[in-house]
């Protein structure tokens, strides 16, 4: 994922308007997290790759305990306390997935869009696994968006690879192989996927053409 950190610093100051989630996804990110882990105010929560906090404000929401985010993008993390929805609530830390600095167990951990972007995402899983306390959950995120209509978002995307981006593995073939990977763990492996349609606003594509953001 370091592979990707100039992309991240890049992209910090306007990635949160060209990857925003709708507003209605927020909500059902944060109904879907508490429907499927037991709330409990003792709870220990972390996200790793939190990046700007778009999901880890939903975490905030759905959980009034210790919530943490690591992410190896200090411009990301900057923008991240900037919203208020989560500065008050979320503890931030510098810090490779694969090299959590952490000594507790967490009760719940959580990437959003990260395995894709790891060359070896079975080591990294195998370092969230062992940061989960006994009955702990960790979740993969996929809140899908319909970008097919947004022509802002892939003229970003192209900048993105542009710029170097990264993406070692397609969702399918990961998805597949956590399958066994959590199997032969004893884990229990479950899917969940969100999707709504979205698109960038006229004036918001017409403001990022004049800064020269494409």
């Amino acid at each position: 994922m370091k592979d990707n950190l100039g992309c991240f610093d890049w992209s910090a100051s306007f990635y949160n308007e060209t990857r925003a989630l709708p507003s209605g996804l927020y909500q059902d990110i944060s109904n879907s997290l508490k429907e499927t882990v037991p709330l409990s105010l003792s709870m220990k929560c972390l996200e790793i790759g939190v990046g700007t906090g778009r999901i880890a404000h939903c975490i905030a929401n759905a959980f009034s305990t210790e919530v943490y985010g690591v992410g190896i993008s200090q411009s990301m993390l900057h923008q991240c306390l900037k919203n208020p929805a989560v500065s008050e609530t979320l503890a931030l830390i510098a810090a490779d997935g694969n090299h959590l600095p952490f000594k507790s167990k967490f009760d719940l951990i959580l990437t959003s869009h990260v395995l894709h972007q790891v060359k070896d995402h079975f080591q990294l899983v195998g370092s969230i696994l062992n940061s989960l306390s006994s009955s702990g959950v960790y979740i993969d995120l996929n809140a899908y968006i319909d970008h097919e209509q947004s022509l802002p978002f892939k003229i970003f995307y192209e900048r993105l690879l542009e710029e170097g981006y990264r993406h070692y593995f397609k969702n399918d073939s990961i998805r597949k192989g956590l399958k066994v990977f959590f199997s032969q763990r004893g884990w229990i492996y479950r899917e969940l996927n969100l999707k709504r349609s979205y698109s960038i606003t006229i004036n918001t594509l017409v403001r990022f053409l004049k800064n020269k953001v494409f």
